[in-house]
């Protein structure tokens, strides 16, 4: 199997498993979010998973945006009137992404997979590679963009942690602007904590949405090639 196979695998079953030990007994929320930012940067998925549920978080959230996107289809249509998606009401919203929920998982799975299988070679144009051209997009994304823990609460074995994110002056960082997470961080069995879920979706979903439709062409996901 080819390490691009592996890294594939490894996002789909999280099978892989840290190859340095923890001290469960320190550690904390933040210590885990420094973590998870240290393995992005080096581009290693097995630290990386070992911090966050991949799919659960992902899950989770396509369903949370989806309904963001058709409760507000109105005005996301007003903004954006030559998106197909948001000109037949917000129930085509829903049974559009129902439809092709699997193929858009899937297509964010094998982006990841690009972007952490090393260098990524960004296309000439979106439709010679959308899956390339997307991991492209998200190094340069995350590059332009850095992260400032601004409050951590916790409650038992779960922490929600407060993260602001904010763009350089390069063109993408003024893209991102600031962007502020709630990250809730659930302590597993082994004392160690772990990403779970990003609770403040709905408010992120806008500004989300708008750096896609400024950077990603239309309906780019009906060209999608594996």
């Amino acid at each position: 199997m080819t390490n691009y196979l592996k890294i594939f695998a490894s996002l789909a079953a999280e099978k892989y498993l840290p190859k340095k030990k923890r001290t469960a007994e320190n550690d904390t929320p933040k210590r885990a979010w420094e973590e998870i930012c240290r393995a992005v940067a080096e581009k290693n998925y097995s630290n990386f998973s070992a911090r966050l549920d991949f799919m659960k978080i992902l899950n989770a959230g396509y369903d949370e945006v989806v309904e963001e996107l058709a409760i507000h289809h109105d005005e996301f249509h007003e903004k954006y009137p030559q998106d197909l998606l948001f000109q037949f009401g917000a129930q085509n919203v829903r049974d559009y992404n129902a439809k092709y929920r699997i193929v858009h998982i899937g297509a964010i799975l094998v982006t990841a997979t690009t972007f952490f299988g090393g260098n990524v070679i960004r296309p000439e144009k979106f439709e010679d590679n959308p899956i390339k051209f997307a991991a492209a997009e998200t190094e340069k994304f995350l590059s332009a963009v850095k992260s400032e823990i601004k409050d951590c609460k916790l409650t038992g074995n779960h922490a929600t942690l407060t993260v602001e994110m904010t763009g350089d002056n390069s063109y993408y960082g003024k893209l991102a602007g600031r962007l502020n997470f709630e990250l809730g961080f659930f302590k597993n069995d082994s004392g160690y904590w772990r990403l779970e879920k990003v609770e403040n979706i709905p408010e992120l979903v806008p500004q989300v949405l708008d750096f896609a439709e400024t950077v990603w062409p239309h309906a780019w996901d009906l060209g999608i090639k594996y």
